[in-house]
């Protein structure tokens, strides 16, 4: 940043022309885009300047407008959009929170094809769309481009179509898709294996409409996040090789099954597995394998997090035993959600057996007095105080190591 010095004296200077280019740039970025342009009036000096300006922030949300302006709210955004060619656009977010219509859609691709040719570096739309599901496609350019590092697409019901024969994302590092509805696997399987530089990767309630296998295969990936809160998906498999995976977030049904591949790299877990509450018992043993050979995948995280669910699930695996579970050796952190049950209860125990270094224990939700008496009937007083016999014993082994590790 060049170093301005400035003289007070009685004379009427026009200090703002004596600003360098890099600083006008900066104060520029600021503005909203209709004051940016706004400033060629100031002086002939301004007249082009910001035509070669990188536009930091594009943003648009819906919900900041005036109820009666909405309708014509992607109007506004063409409008403001009317910018050179020349100027660069790094930033772009366009958020509605009121659903539009499908011809609107095809509104928001021409502006995300103009977008692309600005350079954009970070893109994130959310387009609700409550209607008849619909197929579209995306910009080829957005695939090809070579800038762009974060693509973030929320767009309900509307599916995916026509993916161009060659994507290539050589930068891209965060890629998030939240409700995303893929014509078939081989669209999401290109999309996946086209990006070499990918650090982040959200799958968030996308669909398929057919039973579906999916490889995930990225060396770089650090973070992955998989959610599926339809109880009645399509079958789909999805297979999970990431020698470099630091983070791991998962919530789904039993449907889904995740096959862990290479997952040994893995420090934080969260793992919240639904929709065995059945009365096929074939249902809940396969729900119960599932989940327990996605925790041996994971056997080396430090911080893992089991919902209620989860405890329930892997114990209806046949004859259910602590061996069924692996070592945790490096587990230190342990948070639960958790109630008093005989099945849950059983299964937590057995994690704290295998977890020989464990230093702390959270209990997020507490626990609830209520479902202690419906679910461990009162006159069943031993098999209460064995539980917590045997916890007690662990909770004071935690205890002792915590205080000796702080002693030394």
């Amino acid at each position: 940043m060049h170093s301005i010095k400035i003289q007070h004296d009685d004379s009427t200077k026009d200090l703002i022309s004596q600003l360098p280019d890099e600083l006008v740039h900066h104060i520029l970025s600021f503005l909203p885009t209709k004051d940016v342009v706004s400033t060629s009036a100031l002086s002939t000096r301004w007249r082009y300047l910001w035509t070669s300006f990188s536009i930091v922030n594009f943003e648009f949300y819906a919900w900041k407008e005036k109820q009666q302006e909405r309708p014509s709210f992607l109007n506004k955004v063409q409008r403001e959009l009317l910018i050179p060619d020349t100027a660069r656009i790094r930033k772009f977010h366009l958020h509605s929170d009121c659903a539009i219509r499908f011809s609107q859609i095809l509104t928001v691709m021409s502006m995300v094809s103009k977008v692309v040719n600005h350079q954009v570096e970070d893109l994130d739309l959310s387009i609700p769309h409550h209607l008849e599901p619909n197929l579209f496609s995306f910009p080829h350019g957005l695939f090809t481009s070579e800038l762009l590092i974060s693509l973030k697409l929320h767009m309900t019901q509307v599916s995916l179509n026509n993916f161009p024969t060659s994507i290539c994302l050589p930068r891209l590092k965060t890629l998030y898709l939240d409700y995303i509805r893929f014509q078939d696997e081989h669209s999401a399987q290109l999309l996946l294996s086209s990006c070499p530089a990918l650090k982040e990767l959200y799958l968030d309630n996308c669909d398929w409409s057919q039973k579906t296998d999916i490889t995930i295969s990225i060396p770089t990936l650090l973070a992955l996040s998989i959610i599926f809160f339809d109880d009645n998906p399509p079958d789909i498999s999805i297979k999970i090789c990431t020698p470099n995976l630091l983070k791991l977030c998962y919530t789904s049904s039993l449907q889904v099954e995740l096959i862990p591949s290479d997952l040994s790299s893995v420090i934080r877990a969260e793992v919240d597995v639904f929709g065995w509450l059945t009365y096929d018992q074939r249902l809940r043993v396969q729900a119960a394998h599932r989940t327990l050979k996605l925790l041996q995948g994971i056997y080396g995280v430090k911080f893992l997090e089991l919902s209620y669910d989860t405890l329930q699930a892997i114990s209806f695996a046949g004859n259910f035993q602590a061996n069924h579970l692996p070592t945790f050796y490096n587990l230190t952190d342990l948070i639960v959600n958790f109630n008093l049950s005989n099945r849950d209860g059983a299964a937590l125990m057995h994690v704290l057996q295998k977890s020989p270094n464990l230093q702390s224990l959270h209990f997020s939700q507490g626990f609830d007095e209520e479902d202690q008496e419906n679910v461990v009937p009162v006159k069943d007083n031993s098999r209460m105080l064995k539980f917590w016999s045997g916890f007690q014993s662990i909770a004071q082994k935690i205890y002792q190591k915590t205080w000796e590790r702080m002693k030394g």
